[in-house]
C-alpha cells in the first residue's frame, strides 16, 4: 500500500499550494497558524493553529 501511486485528487491535497490556501483561509477567519512540513507522504504539510505547534516543529520549519 506504502508504494501505490496517489490519484490526482489526493496529488493535489498532498500539495503546498493547496496547504497555503487552507492557511490563508483560516487567516481570514482571524487564526493564527503556522505551515508545517511533516515528512509524511500522506499529509506532507499540516496547517495548525499556532498555539498548538510545539515549539521545535514551528522552529524546524522556520
Amino acid at each position: 500500500m506504502e508504494d501505490a501511486p496517489f490519484s490526482p485528487l489526493r496529488w493535489r491535497l498532498c500539495s503546498a499550494l493547496h496547504a497555503r490556501r487552507v492557511a490563508q483561509r483560516m487567516q481570514a477567519e482571524g487564526l493564527d497558524v503556522v505551515l508545517l512540513l511533516t515528512g509524511d507522504r500522506m499529509q506532507p504539510w499540516r496547517v495548525m493553529e499556532r498555539a498548538h505547534a510545539l515549539v521545535d516543529e514551528v522552529s524546524a520549519c522556520a
